[in-house]
């Protein structure tokens, strides 16, 4: 990488080492004060978007001690700033917008005729007072490949990919040949489209699944899980986690109010009744209670709905956390349910079952699986599908459907112009796989490892996350300016936003090594105009490579030895301890002054199963770590 073309901005302080490995846990940093007292400052971090019709006295948002996680819903949040900025930062300002207005001119006069029709949410996402007048879509004349053309006639490569649907690029010609041959043969509904029986058995081999049935959008699809799920067990609640999303069903737009002790469900949203989301079980990855508080409620579950990874923090993965969920939820007979809307088939043939060696019981896909058209699917173990049908029956004999139906049903699912488009991703698909994924999760990862090297060498103040074939780009400070960052790479012909970037097999190398000169020029220029700062802190970048195991045979994890612990024994408290639980009963922060920090650096590829094992094994051999004292600290045991 050559050096930046401002020198100052290397030697504020030495070159960050990168972090040797990605799974290391790290506190949350404290951010410096920025250099510059001009600079614009925002607001307090807000929490993630409540309902004030909905709040009540008391109530905290869930924790979150990870760094770096991007709360649901947060995106669609106006940007809150000052508007006193001083004349140059305005000035710059200014002139940025004036040149953005005059590159994307018809694109702004159509999304102002747009509003007079169409109430569109996606107009005032991201919206800021400070830059409202660029506060507008692109919009587009046409895609291929990796790349987009909007009205003003101006290319640029394309890392949204239609929101990771186009996983083999915009408008492939074996998807359009296969839409123009359906559609000359017609669209009607109500009869069978041969096709869908093929993507049934694709999705089905792939996923390991028994059967599959399709739907039309990824809310639907999971909504279609949850009440197999809900069918098959005679259960009504079900468990989901404060920050994972799926979809837009009322049920689903739920988050997470600390009340006390304990998460409590309410409408993320306004517009959903509290009573709709009050049967849902919240969970946080954060919270080290998360595995005691759904054993305490298992037996009222019909399911555990997941997000195995999610697209706005691709980093964020809890594979341990997942497993044991497995074991929990399969012991008690609950749906574990997966929602692989946006990273299935993507990130491996079986996607995150393969990902963590956990087998669910039902996945929900979309996306990449529709080749562009509306078309989502449920794939499922029998005991959960046959709550679609009533289960297998043969013609020519005594059988016939014996389970009980719920129904689902929709006017367009398995519309032959959909499934002809999704046969043609299907097999496309089972044909390349698993090559396919593995070269693309490589190709990203190196793509991935330069972005992050560039920010470090630039000192921007950007984050990059990424896993697989997907990745966000967050600010590292809180500069509300910061969030120009999009807008002003899409003046240097590259598109991103502020929600999941993908890679597709169209990307190539050279786009790639395109894409990361026009960020650092943007990042040049930002600088340059005074609305960047260099950031100080430490290396915030996450990127998280495939498990080790996805290039060999799937792990077996093998059975957990059981520690030999000899019966607890009953002693007085030493002269040592009574002195630090003293410390403790008048404040819990003074008992912290006897703790003795350390770190462990873990380099290369990481066995969470080898780690767990030996954290166990020395619990296991020393009691001091297993010494607990009686609340009136007369004795410990």
């Amino acid at each position: 990488q050559s050096p930046t073309s401002n020198p100052q901005i290397l030697k504020a302080e030495p070159p960050r080492e990168a972090s040797p490995n990605p799974q290391i846990l790290k506190a949350e940093p404290s951010r410096e004060a920025s250099p510059n007292p001009q600079i614009l400052k925002a607001e307090p971090p807000r929490e993630a978007s409540s309902n004030p019709q909905h709040s009540a006295p008391g109530e905290k948002p869930a924790p979150r001690r990870t760094p770096g996680v991007t709360q649901k819903l947060s995106n669609y949040s106006q940007i809150k700033a000052l508007d006193d900025l001083p004349p140059a930062q305005r000035e710059a300002l200014e002139a940025f917008m004036r040149r953005y207005e005059e590159k994307t001119r018809r694109s702004k006069e159509l999304a102002q005729r747009h509003k007079r029709y169409y109430a569109d949410p996606r107009s005032v996402t991201g919206f800021s007072a400070l830059w409202k007048e660029i506060c507008y879509q692109l919009a587009s004349e046409r895609s291929k490949g990796a790349r987009i053309w909007d009205v003003d006639g101006n290319e640029y490569l394309d890392f949204v990919m239609s929101y990771g649907v186009a996983l083999f690029g915009h408008a492939p010609d074996f998807m359009q040949r296969a839409v123009a041959e359906q559609l000359e043969k017609g669209n009607s509904l109500d009869v069978l489209p041969p096709k869908a029986t093929e993507i049934a058995r694709i999705i089905a081999e792939m996923s390991g699944m028994d059967r599959v049935t399709l739907a039309n959008t990824g809310t639907e699809a999971v909504l279609g899980a949850v009440r197999a799920a809900r069918t098959a067990t005679g259960r009504e609640k079900i468990a989901v986690f404060d920050s994972d999303y799926h979809g837009m069903v009322d049920q689903f737009m739920v988050r997470g109010v600390r009340f006390g002790v304990g998460l409590r469900a309410l409408p993320a949203t306004p517009g959903v009744p509290r009573f709709l989301v009050e049967n849902n079980l919240v969970l946080d990855y954060d919270d080290p209670e998360t595995l005691a508080v759904l054993e305490r409620h298992i037996g009222e579950l019909a399911a555990v709905v997941i997000e195995p990874v999610q697209a706005q923090n691709p980093h964020w993965q809890h594979p341990e956390l997942i497993r044991e969920i497995r074991r929990l939820t399969e012991k008690h007979g609950v749906a574990l349910i997966f929602d692989e809307i946006i990273n299935g088939f993507r990130m491996h043939p079986r996607g995150a079952q393969a990902w963590y060696g956990v087998e669910a019981d039902l996945v929900a896909y979309g996306k990449s699986i529709s080749g562009g058209l509306p078309l989502s699917a449920i794939a499922g173990k029998e005991r959960f599908m046959q709550a679609f049908d009533g289960g297998l029956w043969q013609f020519g004999d005594a059988s016939r459907p014996e389970a009980t139906v719920n129904y689902f049903a929709g006017t367009f699912i398995k519309n032959p112009l959909s499934v002809a488009a999704a046969h043609a991703a299907m097999s496309e698909l089972e044909r390349r796989s698993p090559e396919l994924q593995r070269e693309l999760n490589a190709r990203a990862l190196r793509f991935f490892e330069r972005l992050r090297r560039l920010f470090l060498e630039t000192r921007a103040p950007l984050l990059l996350q990424g896993s697989a074939s997907f990745f966000m780009l967050k600010p590292a400070d809180d500069n509300p300016l910061t969030r120009l960052f999009q807008y002003f790479l899409r003046l240097e012909g590259v598109n991103i936003r502020e929600r999941p970037c993908f890679l597709s097999t169209e990307h190539s190398e050279e786009d790639l090594e395109r894409a990361l000169e026009a960020f650092r020029r943007a990042i040049q220029n930002m600088m340059d105009a005074g609305l960047m700062q260099p950031w100080t802190g430490e290396d915030l970048n996450r990127i998280v490579p495939p498990p080790p195991h996805l290039d060999g045979p799937e792990p077996t994890p093998e059975p957990e030895a059981p520690i030999q612990v000899e019966d607890p024994a009953e002693a007085p408290l030493t002269e040592g301890q009574l002195e630090i639980f003293l410390q403790h009963q008048l404040s819990p922060n003074a008992a912290r002054a006897f703790n003795i920090g350390t770190e462990i650096r873990l380099e290369g590829p990481l066995n969470p199963e080898s780690l767990r094992e030996a954290v166990r094994r020395v619990v296991g051999r020393h009691e001091a770590l297993r010494t607990t004292f009686a609340p009136d600290g007369s004795r410990q045991r």
